[in-house]
C-alpha cells in the first residue's frame, strides 16, 4: 500500500506521545513492505513559515512545512491555513497515495480531511489527544480545573483569550493567542512589533468574534468526520468525543502498540537496596511534576531516588526552572534530560517504579504500558484513561490528583516495606497490545477503508 501520514511533527526534530507512535507505526509498515510517506509539520525560527523541506531515508520520505505563525493576525489561522491546504493538495496530487492517515494536523489546517475527501482519497483518523474540542488540547481550563467540553458547557473564548472576543487590546489578545501557540523568542519579536502588552491601540474586531468557537468546533467535526474510520486510543476519549458532538456508534477504540523488543523478556531485578523511582515526560504542570517533588520530598528515606527524564524547554519554562530550584538540596533527586525513543528500553532498566502524577487526563499512556510490560509498577493518578490500565494494589497504586500527601502515602509504604512491589502482577488485567500487533490492526483497518 501507499500510504500518507500526517502527524504534527515527526523524530528527529519533534518528540512526543504522537510523534513517538507515529515513528514507529512508520517503520513497522516500511517493515512489512508498505511504502510510507509522511507530512508534518515543522517548527524552524531560522527559515521562512511555509517552507517545504524534503527528507528521504531508508525508504521513507518525509515532507515537512515549516509553521511557527510567524506572521498571525487572526485566531482563526491557528486552525485554517490555506498556503499548508495548497501544499498537502500538492503533495496528494504528487504521490497519488492510496490511503491518508491522519494523526494530528495542530498547526497544519484542519481541513486537510476534507481536501483528502475531495481528491477521492479515502483516509482514518487517530485522535490522540482533545485538540479538536479544546484549543488549549487538554481539557483543563485556565483556572487548572477540568473543563468537561464545548457541548458540555465549557467556555472556550474566555479560556483561550482571558476574556471575551472584542474586549481588552488588539496587543493583549495577539499575546495571549501567541503564548498557546509559539515559542518564547516569537513572543518576544510579537511584543516589539505591537509594542508592550497593555497598549492603548483600539480594539480591532475579530471577523468572527461572536461564532469563532463554534465554527472551530464544526468545522473539525465536519473535517473528522469525512474519514471512513475514527479511532481513539482509549474508552476514556470516547466519552469525550462522544459527549461533544460526536456520534458514539463512528469512535472506535484502538489501542495503541508498544514497541517491546522481547515481550517475553521482563527486566532484571535490582539487587541494589535502593528503590529507583522515575517520571518521563514534558516538565510541564499539566504532567504534575510538582506534585511528583513535593510527595518525594516528604518521604525521609535514603534507599530512595527519583530520576526525572523529560524537556525541559517547554513554555512556561520558569516551571522546569522552579522545579529544579525546589529540590537542589535533596541530592536523592535527578534531572537527566529527554531522551530518543531508541534509549527508551535502557533506561527502564534503571527503574524500579513508574510515577505518573498527572493533572490532565491522559488519553493513554505510552510510558505507563511500556513500564507494565517490563514488570515495572506504576503509580499514577486516578484520572482520564489511566485506571485503564493501571489497577490499585494489582499492578500499581491510583492516588486523587494533585494531592501530593496521597502519594507520599504510597511512596512512604513501599519504602518501609519494599516487598510490595515482588507481589504486583505485571503488566496486570488489561490487554496491552505490542506495536506488531497494533500495525496488523491498523493495517486490517487500511484494507477495509480501500475497499469501502
Amino acid at each position: 500500500m501507499k500510504i500518507l501520514l500526517v502527524a504534527n511533527g515527526y523524530p528527529p526534530t519533534a518528540y512526543g506521545g504522537v510523534e513517538v507512535y507515529s515513528f514507529d507505526l512508520v517503520n513497522e509498515l516500511i517493515t512489512k513492505g508498505h511504502q510510507v510517506h509522511v507530512f508534518c509539520r515543522e517548527s524552524d525560527f531560522s527559515r521562512q513559515d511555509y517552507e517545504v523541506i524534503e527528507e528521504e531515508n531508508h525508504h521513507l520520505t518525509v515532507t515537512r512545512v515549516v509553521n511557527d505563525y510567524k506572521n498571525l493576525t487572526d485566531f482563526s489561522l491557528t486552525f485554517i491555513d490555506d498556503q499548508i491546504d495548497a501544499t498537502f493538495a500538492e503533495l496528494i496530487e504528487f504521490t497519488k497515495p492510496q490511503l491518508v492517515h491522519f494523526n494530528h494536523f495542530i498547526a497544519l489546517s484542519a481541513r486537510l480531511p476534507l481536501i483528502a475527501a475531495k481528491l477521492n482519497i479515502p483516509s482514518v483518523i487517530t485522535l490522540h489527544d482533545y485538540w479538536p474540542i479544546c484549543h488549549r488540547v487538554n481539557l483543563i481550563n485556565r483556572e487548572g480545573s477540568l473543563c468537561p467540553g464545548p457541548y458540555q458547557g465549557g467556555a472556550c473564548e474566555p479560556c483561550v483569550f482571558g476574556t471575551q472576543l472584542g474586549q481588552g487590546t488588539r496587543s493583549n489578545k495577539l499575546l495571549l493567542l501567541a503564548k498557546r501557540v509559539t515559542t518564547p523568542a516569537f513572543r518576544l519579536k510579537l511584543r516589539k512589533i505591537l509594542g508592550q502588552a497593555g497598549s492603548s491601540t483600539p480594539v480591532v474586531e475579530h471577523p468572527q468574534a461572536i461564532n469563532v468557537f463554534d465554527n472551530r468546533n464544526k468545522l473539525f467535526r465536519e473535517a473528522i468526520l469525512t474519514t471512513r474510520r475514527l479511532l481513539v486510543p482509549s474508552q476514556y476519549m470516547k466519552v469525550q468525543f462522544s459527549s461533544n458532538g460526536y456520534p458514539e456508534e463512528r469512535i472506535e477504540v484502538i489501542p495503541l502498540g508498544i514497541k517491546i523488543k522481547d515481550q517475553s523478556r521482563k527486566l532484571n531485578a535490582n539487587n541494589q537496596k535502593e528503590i529507583r523511582l522515575a517520571f518521563i515526560g514534558a516538565l510541564i504542570p499539566l504532567k504534575g511534576v510538582d506534585v511528583l517533588l513535593k510527595a518525594f520530598m516528604d518521604v525521609e528515606d535514603d534507599n530512595l531516588s527519583l530520576t526525572i527524564y523529560g524537556r525541559d524547554d517547554i513554555e512556561p519554562r520558569s516551571y522546569a526552572e522552579n522545579l529544579k530550584e525546589l529540590s537542589k538540596n535533596d541530592p536523592r533527586i535527578r534531572f537527566m534530560g529527554p531522551f530518543a525513543p531508541e534509549q527508551r528500553f535502557d533506561i527502564y532498566t534503571g527503574i524500579d517504579l513508574l510515577i505518573i502524577p498527572s493533572t490532565a487526563p491522559e488519553s493513554f499512556s505510552l510510558v505507563a504500558r511500556e513500564a507494565l510490560s517490563l514488570g515495572i509498577p506504576v503509580i499514577a493518578s486516578s484520572l482520564g484513561a489511566l485506571p485503564e490500565v493501571i489497577f490499585d494494589d494489582v499492578n500499581g497504586f491510583l492516588f486523587e490528583p494533585g494531592n501530593h500527601q496521597a502519594l507520599a502515602q504510597i511512596i512512604k509504604r513501599i519504602a518501609n516495606n519494599p516487598q510490595i512491589l515482588s507481589k504486583l502482577e505485571c503488566p496486570g488485567p488489561a490487554k496491552i497490545m505490542t506495536l506488531e500487533e497494533h500495525a496488523e490492526q491498523i493495517i486490517q483497518i487500511y484494507q477495509a477503508v480501500m475497499v469501502h
